[in-house]
C-alpha cells in the first residue's frame, strides 16, 4: 500500500486529484488539506507521497520542501502548481522536492510519476516474463508500468497495440519504453532483444 497526501487550497481540484490518484495501484489517500497547518507529523509520518501546490493563499508551497524533506526524508514531494515549469521547476527540485507537475498536464504526468513512483515506494520488483535470477535482477529498477510495457514488447506488440493494452498513449507508451531502455542500458529493439536472449537461452 502506498500512502498519500494531498495539500491543495482548492477543494474541487483536491477531489480531482484524489480521484486521479485512487483509479489505479494499490493507493490511499491518508491526507488532503488546504494548508500544511492543519496537518499533523503523525500523519505527515506516514505518507510515502506528498502532491504538494505551490501557491496555499497564505502559505508557498516553495518554502515548505526543505522542512518537510528534513524532518520525513524518504517523502517523495510531486509539486504540483500553475505556475510556470520554466521558471520554478529548477528551484524546487534544487529544493529537493522530487518532481514538478504543472497543473495544465497534470493527467497524464501525475498518473506516470505515481507509477514511478510507486515502484520504488513499496520496492515493487516486477518479473518479467519468467523467474530467472538474472532477468529479475535487472529488471528490479524498473516500474511497475515500464515492466508492463517491456513485457508487451517482448510478446511482439507494437506501440499501438500496447496503448490499447495498457490505456495509455502511444506517447506515454513511448517515455516508458525511452525509460526502460535507458535503465537497461540498451539503444533499440535489437539490442533489448539479445539482452533478453542472453539471459534466458
Amino acid at each position: 500500500m502506498t500512502y498519500i497526501g494531498i495539500i491543495d487550497d482548492h477543494q474541487i481540484f483536491r477531489e480531482g486529484v484524489q480521484s486521479l490518484v485512487l483509479q489505479s495501484g494499490n493507493r490511499e489517500i491518508l491526507l488532503s488539506s488546504n494548508t500544511l497547518n492543519s496537518c499533523s507529523d503523525e500523519v505527515l509520518s506516514k505518507l510515502d507521497i506528498l502532491i504538494l501546490d505551490l501557491n496555499l493563499g497564505s502559505q508557498n508551497g516553495m518554502s515548505l520542501i526543505k522542512p518537510l524533506k528534513t524532518k520525513f526524508p524518504s517523502l517523495k514531494i510531486i509539486i504540483l502548481s500553475m505556475m510556470e515549469k520554466e521558471i520554478y521547476e529548477k528551484q524546487a527540485l534544487g529544493l529537493s522536492a522530487d518532481f514538478y507537475v504543472n497543473k495544465g498536464e497534470a493527467y497524464e504526468s501525475l498518473v506516470n510519476i505515481l507509477d514511478e513512483l510507486e515502484g520504488k515506494v513499496v520496492g515493487q520488483q516486477t518479473k518479467v516474463v519468467s523467474q530467472d535470477d538474472a532477468w529479475s535482477e535487472i529488471l528490479g529498477g524498473l516500474s511497475k508500468r515500464e515492466a508492463d510495457v517491456l513485457n508487451l514488447m517482448l510478446a511482439g506488440k507494437t506501440q499501438k497495440e500496447i496503448s490499447f493494452d495498457l490505456n495509455l498513449s502511444v506517447k506515454t507508451v513511448s517515455t516508458y519504453k525511452r525509460r526502460l531502455m535507458q535503465k537497461l542500458k540498451v539503444s533499440n529493439d535489437l539490442e533489448l532483444f539479445s539482452l533478453y536472449n542472453s539471459l534466458k537461452n
